[in-house]
């Protein structure tokens, strides 16, 4: 017959923690995905889009000076196209300066 040990009880404490860890991982992978699921009812197309045009965009906007407070960039996921010197510009061009 045999009887557990401390090492044995931490192994299995290690092990449970591992998997419990891995499983918690799984569920947070699992439900960001789900957030990128397209949902018909919601303008924003997904929960990630929604945070993102909320969150972030938003903060930049004000940041920039391109919206004031109580305005907001855009309340569905569509958007309009602006030709820009570059990626990190907000400066618009005219196909003249191209």
């Amino acid at each position: 017959m045999t009887h557990a040990t401390h090492y044995d009880d931490a192994i299995n404490a290690y092990y449970d923690n591992y998997y419990r860890g891995k499983e918690e991982a799984i569920k947070k992978y699992e439900a960001y995905l789900k957030s990128l699921l397209i949902d018909d009812s919601n303008p924003y197309e997904s929960k990630e889009e929604q945070s993102v045009i909320q969150g972030i965009e938003q903060r930049t906007a004000k940041l920039l000076g391109e919206i004031e407070e109580g305005q907001v960039t855009r309340t569905n996921h569509n958007g309009t196209s602006v030709r820009v010197d570059n990626p990190t510009s907000n400066k618009k061009i005219n196909n003249d300066d191209l």
